[in-house]
């Protein structure tokens, strides 16, 4: 959907490529990156998390701070093993979600603060395929 909007519209979308200022001259915004090419614009839209970056912006903005937490997703097809669903503070893991039974197993999305290793996750499941973890995402149709 996101795509036919940007499509249908009058915009120049820059991907990959990153801004190290912005500045506004009153009439038009101009972006400079880091491989030395320069955008005037009326309209800007910076999509990006602003206290992560060192965008430099003229005039200057204020950036109020804010706590982030990292978490990471691991995709794993398996049985969970009785032992590791028990309460306790030392759970390695924030959530753990069923997304598909299949006939033997099931496939299975966890939320962590740190990558689930494989030593982990031989502990929390019977039986393990680990089939994806950290920043990569899947459709849930596709596991």
């Amino acid at each position: 959907m996101a795509a036919g909007l940007i499509n249908r519209s009058d915009v120049v979308l820059l991907l990959h490529e990153e801004i190290e200022s912005v500045s506004y001259l009153g009439d038009v915004y101009v972006l400079n990156s880091t491989q030395g090419k320069s955008y005037n614009c009326g309209v800007t839209v910076v999509a990006t998390p602003l206290d992560e970056l060192n965008i430099d912006f003229h005039p200057r903005i204020s950036i109020p701070p804010r706590k982030l937490q990292h978490t990471h997703a691991t995709f794993v097809r398996g049985l969970l093993s009785p032992a590791s669903t028990k309460e306790s503070p030392d759970v390695p893991f924030s959530s753990i979600s069923i997304l598909k039974q299949h006939e033997n197993d099931m496939t299975y999305k966890i939320f962590s603060r740190e990558t689930m290793t494989d030593t982990l996750l031989d502990k929390v499941f019977r039986y393990t395929f680990k089939i994806a973890c950290s920043n990569h995402l899947l459709k849930a149709g596709e596991l």
